[in-house]
């Protein structure tokens, strides 16, 4: 027993690292996507705002399929194919030809959702047995956050485009490394139940809490999809060099780890929802202080309040999913728990690029400050159902 546990942690600690350094991959190129849409290409904030929506619904949509899939077809397989579709969208992207914008983004997103799918049915399983899982996943995806743009000041450019030429190549040599790491479906023992692709694609409808828990997720989704639009275009306007938009995702990456460090045993052991009602709390706070001045220092004392904030939000709002998710079903819930982030981000990245052209006065900081309010408020209203009704999840522990 000691052996399959050791053994077991071991290969979770692989994909662990493989987390960490895809999202190393991904945060070399992504986050500078809306700039060099806009100064590279020249595009209007409405196109840009229509490639990041492409690049997110391929992402968030095409998950409600594959999470279906990869737990009937194996988690290995689909992680091997993102990567590798991956690979092709970022090439495609980093070529400078409007022709094959869309193309590429759309491989990237398709891409994420196999790799993701795959990996977060993975972690969902092993957090039956560790609960801690989902704040360690927090902490690779991190120090992928830091890695990223650290690796991103190394790559030699003219322009935007070069970012996503490294990101391709990044993701191959991930393909091929992956081959070798990435635990075979026989090592990762998931459950021999095999629902039909129609129970897996409909069956969630009657599950009234995880229904809910998408409802009150939407205002998240939207608040975060700020980070790829909004911060970036804003901090362009008090910054002379191209590129230096990263410092906000090393920022926020270190915040992230720190806060974990800190806080992992606590974190762990706390109620979900009471931490996505603190981190909304202080996300509404966040938002406000560029109000003060505005400054860089100020901007960037902003983007540290909003890393708190997300690194109570996000592995918490994971940490809910797998505990509901049943049996046998974990990708598949982790891909319709993608519906709310393309409601969210969808409306975020319209929105965000609008709201780019009037960034220096106070009405989208007081606009999203209020959005966050609400987040704060429809989990406060979602905990107080759940304690009324004595919700329990799949290990018949309490929820609330």
């Amino acid at each position: 027993m000691t052996a399959s546990i050791g053994r077991r942690s071991g290969l979770l600690y692989f994909v662990l690292a493989v987390q960490a350094l895809v999202n190393a991959a991904s945060f070399i190129s992504i986050p500078l996507l809306a700039l060099y849409l806009l100064k590279d290409l020249g595009y209007s904030a409405y196109v840009m705002g229509a490639v990041l929506t492409t690049l997110l619904v391929f992402t968030r949509l095409s998950p409600l399929f594959t999470g279906a899939l990869a737990d009937r077809w194996g988690y290995k397989r689909f992680v091997l194919a993102g990567l590798c579709v991956r690979f092709i969208g970022f090439a495609l992207v980093g070529v400078q030809s409007e022709a094959v914008i869309f193309v590429g983004v759309a491989l990237i997103g398709l891409g994420g959702s196999l790799y993701e799918s795959g990996t977060y049915g993975y972690l969902a399983h092993v957090n039956k047995f560790r609960s801690n899982v989902f704040y360690l996943n927090n902490q690779a995806l991190n120090l992928g956050v830091i890695a990223g743009p650290i690796l991103a000041f190394f790559v030699p450019h003219d322009g935007y485009g070069m970012f996503f030429i490294a990101s391709a190549f990044a993701f191959l040599g991930l393909a091929i490394v992956s081959i070798f790491v990435f635990p075979n479906d026989d090592q990762v023992g998931r459950s021999n139940l095999r629902p039909s692709f129609k129970d897996l694609a409909t069956d969630f409808y009657k599950d009234k809490i995880f229904l809910l828990f998408n409802i009150i997720s939407i205002p998240w989704w939207f608040l975060f999809s700020q980070l790829y639009v909004l911060l970036p275009l804003a901090f362009s306007k008090k910054i002379t060099s191209g590129g230096n938009e990263l410092i906000i995702y090393v920022i926020n990456g270190v915040v992230g780890i720190s806060l974990t460090l800190l806080l992992l045993r606590r974190m762990s052991f706390a109620s979900p929802l009471k931490l996505m009602i603190v981190g909304h709390s202080i996300l509404a706070c966040a938002y406000l202080i560029p109000l003060i001045n505005n400054s860089a220092s100020i901007f960037l004392l902003m983007v540290v309040v909003f890393s708190i904030g997300e690194t109570l939000i996000m592995p918490a709002m994971d940490s809910f999913v797998a505990k509901i998710a049943p049996v046998g079903r974990e990708a598949n819930y982790f891909g319709i728990a993608n519906i709310p982030w393309i409601v969210g981000a969808s409306a975020g990245n319209m929105i965000g690029g609008k709201l780019f052209e009037v960034v220096d006065g106070m009405i989208p900081w007081i606009f999203m400050s209020a959005l966050a309010v609400s987040g704060a408020l429809m989990s406060l209203f979602f905990l107080a159902w759940l304690k009324t009704n004595q919700a329990i999840d799949v290990a018949g522990r309490r929820l609330a």
